[in-house]
């Protein structure tokens, strides 16, 4: 077991696990952010694609925190999808919390927060990165 301390530690960690993976990666993320770090790892995993035929790739997400704002996970995702289509898969978990009259006048930067269930795992064969409270 390694600690990892910060942010840039986890994705460069993260980022090599990518490059070297082997046949599947499985992620679970409340989302998945949309700077320069995010930006790189997708590129990573469409790299990784390209070279790795066997590759499987599956992106869990929370749906609300996932669609947030025009440029989101989602957005971000979808070229991945578009150009591996056999090799990426992504789920959206959607409360049951959030329907009917609630999720109609609940504005969206609040309606992440109702059921809110946030898990951050990471599983690349033989290796599992966990990013949260010990």
């Amino acid at each position: 077991v390694r600690v990892i301390t910060n942010p840039n530690e986890f994705y460069r960690e993260l980022l090599n696990k990518v490059k070297n993976a082997p046949h599947c990666i499985c992620l679970s993320s409340l989302y998945l952010g949309t700077r320069k770090l995010e930006k790189d790892l997708v590129m990573a995993m469409s790299n990784r694609a390209a070279i790795c035929k066997d590759l499987r790739v599956h992106w869990l997400l929370g749906y609300t925190r996932g669609s947030h704002g025009d440029f989101n996970s989602r957005k971000m995702l979808q070229p991945l999808i578009s150009r591996h289509p056999d090799t990426f898969t992504v789920s959206l978990c959607h409360t049951p919390d959030l329907r009917g009259i609630l999720k109609w006048i609940m504005p969206q930067c609040w309606n992440e927060t109702i059921g809110l269930q946030h898990m951050s795992f990471t599983c690349l064969m033989t290796h599992l990165l966990y990013l949260g409270p010990m």
